[in-house]
């Protein structure tokens, strides 16, 4: 997160309320991940990776919409898993 926070100091395309609640619903995540189901577990552990790839479908850092992708796939986990109360808007 601070290489983020420090990119955002100089780099427009950075929408950082954004990534700081979606951070924030992958730390309520991660408190309850033991008591998710496996395949829970899984999509749960595919979102957060997808997020902290430098290498997604995106260029985070240099497309205005660079965390747009990471933002779908934190949400499509939601869905999945039953958490529509945890959903981030752009």
């Amino acid at each position: 997160m601070k290489i983020i926070v420090v990119e955002s100091h100089t780099n427009t395309c950075i929408n950082l309320p954004m990534i700081e609640r979606m951070v924030a619903v992958f730390k309520i995540l991660l408190a309850s991940f033991a008591r998710l189901a496996e395949g829970d577990q899984a999509v749960v552990s595919a979102a957060i990776r997808y997020f902290i790839d430098r290498e997604d479908a995106q260029s985070d850092f240099s497309e205005p919409f660079g965390f747009d992708d990471d933002l779908a796939v934190l949400n499509a986990a939601l869905l999945a898993i039953g958490r529509e109360d945890l959903l981030v808007v752009r």
